[in-house]
């Protein structure tokens, strides 16, 4: 059986890790076989981070390519190249950086700098595109009026 480590703080008041929490399961005869982190999204979508595009233009070598300049709240923002027919100036995007792993049925794909046209390069990071990440399935974001991030 499989028992959640948040269900039991629900019911009992108590401040132990989990590794603690499972020794005293184990002694008072509640044998634990194992500990397991489980996320809803695997990665728990760490390195993944809201910006906002505040530039736009069209790429000088590629016809279906757009530069875009993307503020994520850092002190210099960040030059990303994307390919998102829907891309616009002032869109707020989930944004993952440098370093990121991302997720995809069961394989990894790891964020990092990569020359895709001679003389271009993505400066830290890749706006994700919803239909094609974890996070569609997490945001189960759907086009809104009022909507505050819009996945690509």
């Amino acid at each position: 059986m499989n028992i959640s480590y948040n269900w039991l703080k629900e019911y009992l008041d108590f401040d132990l890790d989990h590794n603690m929490v499972a020794e005293i399961l184990t002694d008072l005869g509640l044998e634990v076989e194992g500990i397991s982190k489980y996320e809803s999204v695997p990665g728990s979508l760490d390195g993944v981070v809201v910006g906002k595009i505040t530039s736009l233009k069209e790429h000088p070598n590629a016809d279906r390519l757009k530069i875009t300049t993307v503020d994520i709240g850092e002190k210099d923002e960040l030059q990303i190249i994307c390919g998102a027919p829907n891309v616009k100036n002032k869109l707020t995007v989930a944004v993952a950086t440098n370093g990121t792993t991302l997720y995809q049925n069961d394989e990894k794909l790891k964020i990092k700098k990569a020359k895709i046209i001679p003389k271009d390069v993505i400066d830290k990071l890749l706006i994700l595109k919803g239909s094609s990440s974890s996070l569609s399935k997490s945001l189960r974001a759907e086009p809104r009026e009022n909507s505050s991030l819009d996945l690509l």
